[in-house]
């Protein structure tokens, strides 16, 4: 479209400059075309018009679709500023589990050493934790229960990293200016004691038996519920009650807890 503006103008301008050099032509091209003579001067001036509009319209539709671009540019290079700071890996002091290779799980990346954001730390733990569920759902009858051994003792870690870490120092904190945040550690809690009843239902069966997968589809289905609920309710109003660095500090516990929990078991 700015192509078409811009050749609009372009002939704008050329005939205003033929009829000022050729006012006779002009004069007798109208007179045989209309039968009346119009003005060389006012011929002049409607070629200028047209051609200074179209060149205003057309500089306008560029003004845009710079701007537009400026735009995409600005928010790829944020992009790109994100995934250059990506904090690097932990690697404990032991060597990784075993289970962080066979369920394609890997150590949750901080900030320079041990510094991440609390929230941020836990989605990637939820990401982990789904994809690892996804393997064991998949897996043959023969392989469900190595896989299932190597994560349930993961998603008993991550429970208790989010209970020491958030929520019961969120409990304290939200205790006098948000009752409906601290009472959420009870909502926890329950949650934790349900799921943990089914990982002892799961562990006293074999992974031949039809119950078993039903009770770890069960443990999946919560895990879904609760991811949802965190992070669509709960992880907003956290990262709206506390400031960065308190979320800094939690995050730092975290990921020191998950650290020295690999070293052991590795």
């Amino acid at each position: 479209m700015v192509f078409v503006y811009l050749l609009v103008a372009i002939l704008g301008v050329g005939a205003a400059i033929f009829a000022v050099q050729n006012p006779d032509l002009v004069a007798v091209h109208f007179l045989s075309w209309r039968t009346v003579e119009l003005p060389v001067s006012l011929i002049i001036l409607l070629s200028a018009f047209v051609g200074i509009v179209a060149a205003s319209i057309s500089a306008f539709a560029q003004q845009i679709q710079l701007e537009r671009r400026i735009r995409k540019l600005q928010r790829r290079l944020a992009e790109l500023s994100a995934s250059e700071t990506s904090p690097p890996y932990i690697v404990p002091p032991a060597g990784r589990h075993r289970f962080f290779r066979s369920a394609a799980l890997s150590p949750t990346p901080i900030r320079g050493g041990y510094s991440v954001n609390a929230i941020q730390f836990l989605k990637q733990e939820h990401q982990k934790a789904k994809a690892a569920f996804d393997k064991v759902l998949r897996a043959s009858p023969t392989q469900r229960g190595g896989l299932w051994q190597e994560l349930a003792p993961e998603l008993k870690l991550h429970e208790e990293i989010e209970d020491t870490c958030l929520y019961e120092p969120l409990a304290r904190d939200a205790a006098s200016k948000d009752k409906g945040l601290a009472q959420w550690r009870q909502q926890h809690q329950a949650e934790v004691e349900k799921v943990g009843g089914l990982l002892e239902t799961i562990r006293q069966l074999r992974p031949e038996e039809p119950t078993w997968l039903g009770k770890v589809k069960e443990v999946h289905g919560a895990l879904e519920h609760h991811i949802q609920e965190e992070e669509g309710t709960i992880f907003p109003k956290i990262g709206k009650f506390w400031d960065e660095n308190r979320l800094e500090r939690a995050g730092t516990q975290m990921a020191e807890m998950k650290s020295k929990h690999m070293g052991r078991v590795a």
